[in-house]
């Protein structure tokens, strides 16, 4: 649980890192660096040992493991790109909730997946939690009393982010999670990588370009990835999206801390629900998990 929350608090820092970086490349080129660095990470840091117990055992990576992640390297390409595509006709504020929606999407997506009923005291910090998003990112109803395009494709980003941490509780057990996280990884660096194509060199080496590709890129990515899958093994996805809600907390504080940015009351309040939604998921987690194999 708490490396999953901790997780959280990456992709939290990654957001002020991204947005000071965003006045020098466009979304989908930070895409395309963050990803191709993530993946390097994770084959230079798994990759030999991989090889090497490949040679003496058994293939590289068997066909469930490369179907189940190139499945779940698709679904989160779609969600980026839906969100980042959304961006660009509606407002962050309104991206960052309805992207976030993905907590309450994902235990009814759970059902048919991994076959399962969620408790009901997940569901419950589920429903909470988007409460608290609400409040935290949005504020009123006048927020989000117009709907355009980007609302409707942050939609679909928040049904493919919540399909997502439903499959990976799926797979996550009945994978060896280092080869699992090698194909999601390589999966979205090659989907982003057309990006990179005009992208200008030099800008790389603007500082703030440069350490938002590098806490997104080996933190948000690399890490990310390998602790969710990690952690899902024994944590459920409602659970787990949960947990997630807590990312746009960690945004607000390190956008006050970085970015010298306000939290609202409002803003503090749904912070303090989000917290108390974690908290029940953490204590009901153990009632609709998957036990990890062996």
């Amino acid at each position: 649980m708490l490396s999953l929350l901790g997780i959280a608090a990456v992709w939290g820092l990654s957001f002020p890192a991204m947005k000071a970086a965003l006045e020098y490349v466009t979304p989908f080129e930070l895409l395309a660096m963050r990803n191709l660095l993530g993946f390097l990470a994770l084959a230079v840091l798994w990759g030999p040992k991989l090889c090497k117990r490949a040679n003496n055992r058994d293939a590289f990576i068997d066909a469930y493991t490369m179907l189940a992640g190139v499945v779940l390297g698709a679904a989160l390409v779609a969600g980026l790109a839906l969100q980042v595509v959304g961006l660009q006709t509606t407002t962050s504020v309104k991206a960052g909730f309805i992207s976030g929606l993905y907590v309450i999407f994902t235990p009814f997506v759970a059902i048919p997946v991994l076959d399962r009923q969620p408790s009901l005291a997940v569901i419950l910090s589920a429903i909470a939690a988007t409460v608290g998003l609400f409040l935290l990112t949005v504020g009123d109803v006048k927020g989000i009393s117009s709907v355009s395009l980007g609302d409707v494709l942050n939609v679909g980003a928040a049904v493919s982010f919540a399909v997502h941490v439903a499959l990976t509780g799926k797979y996550a057990p009945r994978c060896d999670y280092k080869r699992l996280c090698l194909v999601e990884a390589f999966v979205k660096a090659l989907a982003f990588s057309p990006a990179l194509l005009r992208l200008d060199l030099e800008i790389v080496l603007v500082s703030k370009v440069a350490v938002a590709v590098l806490v997104t890129g080996l933190g948000a990515t690399a890490l990310g990835l390998a602790v969710q899958t990690w952690a899902q093994r024994r944590v459920s996805a409602p659970a787990t999206a949960v947990i997630f809600s807590s990312e746009p907390a960690f945004a607000g504080l390190f956008g006050l801390l970085f970015l010298g940015e306000s939290l609202s009351t409002r803003g503090l309040l749904g912070a303090g629900i989000l917290l108390i939604a974690i908290v029940v998921a953490a204590r009901h987690s153990s009632d609709d998990t998957l036990s990890a194999p062996a």
